[in-house]
């Protein structure tokens, strides 16, 4: 699996998480250390935090057809 696919299943909006990547791993004085590449990984609390896919007000349409209106 890609690492733009991990982002997605891991609800990340991929266009902030490339974002992220490409501005902050070229400050990182080393990408040959594991635990700096594993800090920018998807499911890390703050690639979470910076990159979470927005949800939009009105919801998803799973919410909507789960709405007790519609069943």
């Amino acid at each position: 699996m890609s690492l733009l696919e991990t982002a997605k299943r891991h609800q990340l909006n991929s266009e902030k998480y490339l974002s992220y990547l490409l501005e902050c791993l070229p400050n990182e004085e080393t990408l040959v250390n594991k635990e700096v590449l594993d800090a920018y990984l998807p499911w890390t609390k703050v690639v979470q935090e910076k990159c979470k896919q927005e949800i939009s007000r009105l919801g998803t349409i799973r919410e909507f057809s789960s709405l007790e209106i519609f069943q």
